[in-house]
């Protein structure tokens, strides 16, 4: 009870030198009822203006802030922490009220409301609260402001496409180094290392999740802060460059089909390929396939063809491509082969009066279909028609006579 008495005094004694100004700038812990007495005995010295604060912290935890009146002899209130034991039988239910812990080191930081800057103050002798009935000391307060730890300056948003990874920028500062990081995120993202300032982050699967860092400084104080992480993906390129160009004509009938494709992720990309005679082709002549070319096998002439690629990244993307359509060739028709080959051959004396003639034909034009008529007889200019019409290229004349020529063609 004196020693609270003490306390009382000193409060009092502070406040009453400054009643216009209240306590604003430090945020204490609120009032436990344990309190300890902090009197700074060279205030008066230490360049400070009536409306200042002074703090003292135990670790990051502010437990005890008041006013400088203008004292030559500073005093205030620090508060140790309480439990309040709401049930003996239930521990869930006590009240712990935040403040010093006997036996911890003090430290002092000093608000200076003309510049609206913090500065650390150290104290001598080093204070440890709880020590003796109350605190008594000098005070040195640096001359830059102090830098509370903050996580402020890490970046909000980070987006890298899907299989890839980046780097996070930005950063914590604070005056208490070192400084240790933890990191930790949504399963669906790799964060490597964990440990560090500024960590790689990849994804494999498509989504926006969140990657959250803790700060620790040398005074144990800590502050977090959360990225959003969004693993994107873009749909593969649109298809080009088509061949046949788009509106071609005179296209052979045996021509392929090609275009560029890719993807910009670098990601796996298949074609649908859609052909037909259609302005807006529906048959799917090639469904998953690998490669930018297809052959449609032969088409017919003087026909216009309509043709589209879809495209599909190995994440489900996929980009349409525009309908594209040609005209081919009209048809051209060449006089088939002459024959040759001749068998027997032409003048060949001693044949054989069973003999069967024959010869090699053909078309130049592929897919056409050749006939045969053959004249045969004694005149030099055979005039009779044995055979007309015919597919094959023999034809048996019957039985000759002996030591006669015969001419015949075909």
């Amino acid at each position: 009870m004196k020693l609270q008495n003490i306390f009382i005094i000193l409060i009092v004694l502070s406040y009453t030198g400054s009643p216009a100004f209240a306590q604003s700038h430090f945020d204490p812990v609120p009032v436990t009822g344990l309190a300890y007495g902090i009197v700074i005995t060279n205030a008066g010295s230490l360049s400070l203006q009536v409306g200042d604060e002074i703090a003292v912290f135990d670790s990051c935890l502010c437990v005890g802030a008041d006013v400088y009146d203008g004292s030559a002899s500073f005093g205030f209130s620090a508060w140790e922490t309480y439990t309040f034991i709401n049930d003996p039988g239930n521990p869930d239910d006590d009240i712990v009220m935040p403040g010093f812990v006997a036996g911890h080191p003090m430290y002092f930081r000093v608000w200076r409301a003309s510049t609206d800057q913090e500065y650390l103050a150290v104290a001598t002798p080093a204070g440890v609260f709880g020590s003796g009935i109350l605190y008594a000391g000098t005070l040195a307060i640096d001359s830059t402001p102090f830098i509370e730890l903050n996580c402020s300056s890490y970046m909000d948003t980070l987006n890298f496409h899907v299989g890839q990874s980046a780097a996070v920028s930005g950063g914590a500062i604070g005056d208490f180094t070192p400084l240790t990081y933890s990191w930790s995120g949504d399963p669906e993202i790799i964060i490597n290392p964990a440990n560090v300032e500024l960590p790689t982050i990849s994804g494999s699967t498509i989504g926006s999740y969140t990657a959250t860092v803790t700060v620790t400084d040398a005074f144990e104080c800590t502050c977090t802060h959360d990225i959003t992480v969004n693993v994107q993906n873009d749909p593969p390129n649109t298809p080009t460059n088509a061949a046949p160009a788009n509106g071609t004509t005179g296209v052979a009938p045996d021509a392929d089909l090609s275009w560029t494709g890719g993807d910009p992720d670098g990601d796996t990309v298949t074609y649908d390929v859609y052909f037909g005679m259609d302005s807006t082709p529906v048959n799917l002549l090639s469904d998953d396939q690998s490669g930018t070319t297809y052959d449609p096998v032969t088409l017919d002439y003087a026909t216009t063809y309509y043709w589209q690629i879809i495209a599909f990244d190995n994440h489900g993307a996929s980009t349409t491509g525009p309908i594209w359509n040609f005209t081919t060739e009209a048809e051209t028709n060449n006089p088939p082969n002459t024959p040759s080959g001749p068998s027997p051959t032409a003048g060949q004396t001693n044949v054989l009066i069973t003999s069967t003639l024959s010869w090699s034909g053909g078309d130049p034009d592929n897919g056409d279909t050749v006939t045969y008529d053959v004249y045969f007889g004694m005149d030099s200019t055979p005039v009779n028609l044995l055979s007309d019409d015919q597919s094959g290229t023999t034809y048996d004349p019957v039985t000759l006579d002996y030591a006669t020529t015969y001419y015949w063609q075909i």
